[in-house]
């Protein structure tokens, strides 16, 4: 299997008082390195279980030094996975402006070291929003989804479902010719394009494969309220200054 990999972190967090999602700390590492190290295993998944054909991780959001993205990056698995910064235009203009950034950034040419097969368009793109403490424990079970399911065409997307019956376009892999067609489809149909477009907006039409997950893993950050549920937490002053111990892991 070959799929790209979107992570969003471009949200205002305004019910967090301004403290970014993407740098809450769950147990040892941010979210957004929680996230990039979950997009980074997507890329690797192949046929019973074997290594995947490679692929991209693309990070839309601000480069902000409060995530230590930076103590992922230089983590050695690092060289066999290209992962690159892009922001969405306007800034916050919400997931599906974001997902649209991703996308473009994942049709330009490859960096050198990314060159060869794996640093082709890959046919599935799986999107993640950096919010969700859990997604290194959803997105595999979407992935075994897709694997499984794949061959069959009438399918859009593949999105994690809770218990509680919510589907999360968010935790989901797409394909890829899908979610360009409706990109395209948005930028014709709204004024302002994909600016402030819901994801409701983005995903009309698409037909979606339910994966059933535990709700908990669904679950996403947008309260301190949230935020306590999985005792995250803002970040110190030393994950500010780069001083983050590099994840190995992840919190269980």
């Amino acid at each position: 299997m070959h799929v790209d990999v979107i992570v969003l972190a471009g949200g205002r967090s305004s019910r967090l008082d301004g403290v970014a999602k993407a740098s809450l700390v769950v147990g040892s590492t941010t979210l957004l390195q929680r996230a990039v190290e979950a997009g980074r295993g997507a890329v690797a998944v192949g046929e019973g279980g074997s290594p995947g054909t490679g692929g991209r991780v693309v990070v839309v959001g601000p480069d902000d030094e409060t995530t230590a993205l930076g103590d992922t990056l230089r983590d050695p698995r690092a060289s066999s996975c290209a992962v690159l910064r892009t922001r969405e235009a306007p800034p916050f203009g919400g997931p599906a402006a974001g997902i649209a950034a991703g996308l473009a950034a994942l049709s330009g040419p490859p960096a050198p070291a990314a060159a060869g097969p794996a640093a082709a368009r890959a046919p599935l793109v799986a999107v993640i929003a950096c919010d969700h403490p859990r997604v290194d424990r959803a997105l595999p079970a979407v992935l075994a989804a897709v694997l499984r399911d794949g061959a069959d065409e009438s399918i859009d997307a593949w999105a994690a479902r809770g218990r509680d019956d919510r589907l999360q376009p968010l935790l989901a892999v797409y394909r890829r010719a899908a979610l360009d067609r409706r990109v395209a489809a948005v930028r014709r149909e709204r004024a302002h394009g994909l600016d402030g477009a819901s994801m409701r907006t983005l995903t009309e039409g698409l037909t979606f494969a339910p994966v059933p997950v535990p709700t908990v893993d669904t679950a996403d950050i947008d309260t301190w309220a949230d935020a306590a549920r999985f005792d995250a937490t803002p970040p110190t002053a030393s994950v500010a200054a780069g001083d983050h111990p590099t994840h190995s892991g992840g919190a269980r």
